[in-house]
């Protein structure tokens, strides 16, 4: 737990070389321990991450989960930084709209026009809409061939009957226990039916509407095959 003061605080004292205040805080064998890559990665550092940007020198660190995203970036050589704190995320804006905003102040910071990302949010956004929009009109065809389903099925006997309706019932709590499992492994400790919710919002609504449409569909075929076999029943009684 930490406050945008206590980290500004932190970055003045790295950036001043372990000095905050006019004390030392940290010793130079220890700010260069701190900021010196390992010789195995390269690009590791004790906790930060060593690079560049612009030709400049630059550290970093973050962390996010489905409530927060956190980012430190240092230009230790031009006495610069920049702190990032969110109190609200998601995966897509973890991964996407964070980077780009933080990615954009820094270019500021160097006098550098910020770059247009590859990927924006309006994109990632926009997969989601797309997605969306097909689930519903796959949920309309199939609500169109509803009548033809209860014609094909009118001769069934009841194990084929519930071999065509586990897909309803059973597809999208699969697919909500993999997200949720992809989740926890992103984050690497559980996570609760919410916090996933709140992690990928976009994908919990889509498989909220496929859920209730495969509920209502089940319902309806089960009903009506089972009328259909007691007409034919009474029919030849």
């Amino acid at each position: 737990m930490s406050t945008a003061n206590d980290l500004a605080r932190f970055v003045l004292a790295t950036n001043g070389g372990g000095v905050l205040d006019g004390e030392r805080v940290l010793s130079r064998f220890g700010m260069l321990q701190l900021l010196a890559p390992s010789a195995p990665s390269g690009f590791y550092a004790a906790g930060w991450m060593v690079g560049s940007r612009h030709g400049e020198r630059v550290v970093q660190h973050g962390g996010t989960n489905e409530f927060f995203k956190t980012e430190v970036v240092l230009f230790p050589d031009r006495d610069l930084g920049v702190v990032l704190l969110a109190n609200q995320s998601s995966l897509p804006s973890a991964i996407v709209a964070y980077g780009d905003l933080t990615g954009g102040v820094l270019d500021l910071l160097l006098g550098v026009p910020p770059t247009s990302p590859p990927i924006g949010m309006r994109a990632v956004g926009l997969l989601p809409a797309v997605a969306f929009a097909v689930q519903l009109a796959s949920i309309a065809r199939a609500a169109i061939r509803l009548p033809r389903w209860r014609e094909r099925a009118r001769g069934w006997r009841w194990p084929r009957v519930a071999l065509a309706l586990a897909p309803h019932l059973l597809v999208v709590p699969a697919l909500a226990l993999g997200g949720a499992a992809v989740i926890e492994r992103w984050m690497g400790r559980g996570t609760s039916l919410w916090q996933a919710v709140d992690a990928v919002p976009e994908l919990a609504l889509m498989l909220a509407v496929g859920y209730v449409a495969d509920l209502a569909f089940a319902t309806w075929k089960g009903t009506a095959w089972a009328r259909g076999r007691g007409a034919a029943a009474s029919a030849r009684g």
